[in-house]
C-alpha cells in the first residue's frame, strides 16, 4: 500500500484497450464514442473512484493513528473574550476595584461576560481597560464591536455612572472540537517535534497562551515569525570623552556626546550622553566599550560600527554624526547627521540567536505575560507537577521573544454600485471584506492594493473600486504586522 500510485480513468482505459487488443486481435474498433471503448471507459471511472476511496482511506487511518499516538484530543468549546473599555463621565474622587467577576453584558439578550482578576480604578482616571470572558462557551460570544454596554454587576459607590463598551469586535469563541478537528492538528504537533528548526519553534509559540484566575483564557498568539539572528541591545552607558588638542573646526563650548551600535540594517537608540567643554581649537575624543558581537559583548548579535552623535550644549539641533568602526573616534568638525533613532532596528543575522516576534489575538500588544509563555514553550519547562517538558529549541541557541510592531493602516475607497444597491446596502459587507484582508496577513507581509481591491470587486452589488489608501504596496518591514485603521467608504460617480 505504502507504494500504491491512485489509478486514473486514462490510465485504466488505456490498460484495458492494450490487454483486451492482445488477448482478442478481431477487436479492433476501440475509436472514441464506440461501444467497446465506452464500456472500458465506464469500468475505468469505477475504478478511479475506488482507488480514491482507498487513498482517502489509507490517509485517514494514518493521520487518527498519528493522532492517537500524539496525544491531540478534541478540545471544548473556548469562551469568547476580548477587550472591554470602562468609562466614567467624571474623573473618580477616590480610588475603587471592580471585583473579580465583575458582569457586562449584551442589552436585549442572555449574553454576559465577566472580568478576571479584581482590578484597581486609581483616583483621578476615567477609564480603565480590561479583557472579560463570555459566561457561556462558543461561537455565541463572538459579538460585533461596541455591542457588550450593559453593566450587570452592582457598581462601586465611587464609581457611580460607569459605562462600558467593547471597540472592537470578539471573535475568539471557538465550538467544541470534532475527532476530525484533532486530527488537522497533527501536522503542527509533528512541526512542533522538529527540535531546532523554525518551523518547531513558531508551531510552539503559536500554541502560547494566557489564562485569568478562573482558568479561562484571555489572551493567545495569533502569529508568530522565527529568524536566525537579533537586534543589538542598544547601549546603557554614556561613553567616555574627553577634550584634546588638535585640528578642529569645532567652537569651544560643552558638549553632550552620545553613541549608538549600527549594523548592516539599522541602529540602536542612543546611549546616554557624556558631557565635555571645549576651548579654542580642541576637539571630542571618544572612548567607546567593546563592539557588541560573540567573544565581546555576550550574549549580543554583532554590531558593524557606532554611530557618534555630538550637540551643543542649549542647542536642539544635531553638531555632528560620525561613524565610528573602533573603540576610539574623534570629532573634529560640526556636521548635520540623522537624529538618533526612536526605535531599535539594528538586526543582525549572527549565528547561535534566533528572535521570534508574536501577535496577540487582541490586536493589542502582547502581554509580558504572553511573552514570557512563548518564551518558556520555546525553551522548555517543568510544570509545578510533572515531568520536564523541553521545548525545540536548538541546544546553544538564545532566545529573543519580541512583539510584533502593530502599524494601523487607514483604508479609503470609493466603489460604484451595481443598480438596485445603495452604499448601505454594501457598506458592512465591504468592511468585512477590508477586516478580512488584514486579519490575513503574517507578521512581516507586504500587502498591495490589488488584494483589497479584489475582496471588495468580488461582493454582491459592487462593480468596481477605486482604492485611493494605501495606493501602493505597504509593508514587509521586519517584526511588522499590518493593521486595518480606520476605513472611509463613498460611492464612485
Amino acid at each position: 500500500m505504502a507504494g500504491f500510485t491512485p489509478w486514473t480513468a486514462t490510465s485504466v482505459t488505456s490498460a484495458l484497450i492494450t490487454t483486451t487488443q492482445a488477448a482478442v486481435p478481431t477487436l479492433t474498433d476501440w475509436s472514441v464514442g464506440g461501444v467497446l471503448r465506452s464500456v472500458d471507459e465506464a469500468f475505468a471511472i469505477t475504478a478511479q473512484d475506488l482507488a480514491q476511496q482507498v487513498v482517502a482511506a489509507r490517509d485517514d487511518a494514518t493521520q487518527r493513528g498519528l493522532q492517537r499516538w500524539l496525544g491531540l484530543q478534541p478540545q471544548p468549546a473556548v469562551a469568547a473574550y476580548g477587550a472591554v473599555t470602562f468609562t466614567l463621565p467624571a474623573a473618580a474622587s477616590a480610588s475603587a476595584t471592580l471585583p473579580s467577576g465583575f458582569t457586562v453584558g449584551v442589552p436585549q439578550t442572555a449574553l454576559t461576560f465577566t472580568t478576571g482578576a479584581p482590578m484597581a480604578w486609581a483616583s483621578g482616571t476615567t477609564t480603565l481597560d480590561a479583557v472579560v470572558t463570555a459566561v457561556t462557551s462558543g461561537t455565541a460570544g463572538n459579538v460585533p464591536a461596541n455591542t457588550i454596554t450593559q453593566i450587570v454587576s452592582t457598581v462601586p459607590t465611587a464609581l457611580a455612572g460607569l459605562m462600558v463598551t467593547n471597540p472592537a469586535p470578539f471573535t475568539t469563541g471557538a465550538p467544541a472540537q470534532s475527532l476530525e478537528d484533532a486530527t488537522a492538528q497533527v501536522p503542527a504537533a509533528l512541526a512542533r517535534l522538529k527540535t531546532g528548526t523554525a518551523n518547531a519553534i513558531v508551531a510552539t509559540a503559536l500554541q502560547a497562551t494566557v489564562t485569568n484566575p478562573n482558568g479561562h483564557v484571555i489572551e493567545a498568539v495569533s502569529r508568530a515569525v522565527d529568524a536566525q539572528g537579533g537586534y543589538v541591545p542598544a547601549p546603557t552607558g554614556a561613553p567616555t570623552v574627553a577634550a584634546i588638542s588638535g585640528t578642529t573646526a569645532l567652537a569651544a563650548g560643552t558638549y553632550g556626546v552620545a553613541y549608538a551600535w549600527a549594523t548592516a540594517s539599522g541602529v540602536t537608540t542612543a546611549s546616554p550622553t557624556g558631557a565635555v567643554t571645549l576651548t579654542s581649537g580642541q576637539a571630542i575624543q571618544v572612548t567607546l566599550p567593546p563592539f557588541p558581537g560573540p567573544g565581546a559583548l555576550d550574549p549580543s548579535p554583532a554590531a558593524s560600527s557606532a554611530v557618534l552623535y555630538a550637540t551643543a550644549a542649549g542647542g536642539s539641533a544635531l553638531a555632528s554624526a560620525a561613524t565610528a568602526t573602533g573603540t576610539t573616534a574623534t570629532i573634529t568638525a560640526a556636521a548635520t547627521g540623522s537624529a538618533p533613532a526612536s526605535a531599535n532596528t539594528a538586526w543582525a543575522g549572527t549565528p547561535g540567536f534566533t528572535t521570534v516576534w508574536v501577535a496577540n489575538d487582541l490586536a493589542t500588544a502582547p502581554s509580558s505575560g504572553l511573552l514570557a509563555a512563548v518564551g518558556s514553550g520555546v525553551t522548555g519547562y517543568t510544570p509545578a507537577s510533572g515531568a520536564p517538558v523541553p521545548g525545540p529549541l536548538g541546544a546553544g541557541i538564545l532566545l529573543a521573544v519580541t512583539p510584533a510592531v502593530l502599524v494601523p493602516t487607514d483604508v479609503t475607497l470609493a466603489v460604484l454600485l451595481e443598480p438596485g444597491y445603495t452604499l448601505a446596502m454594501v457598506s458592512t459587507d465591504v468592511t468585512l471584506a477590508i477586516q478580512t484582508v488584514f486579519a490575513g496577513l503574517d507578521i512581516g507581509q507586504t500587502l498591495s492594493p490589488s488584494t483589497q481591491i479584489l475582496a471588495v470587486t468580488a461582493l454582491a452589488g459592487v462593480g468596481d473600486v477605486a482604492l485611493t489608501t494605501p495606493s501602493a504596496t505597504i509593508g514587509g518591514a521586519r517584526g511588522t504586522l499590518l493593521t486595518v485603521g480606520t476605513i472611509t467608504l463613498t460611492t464612485l460617480s
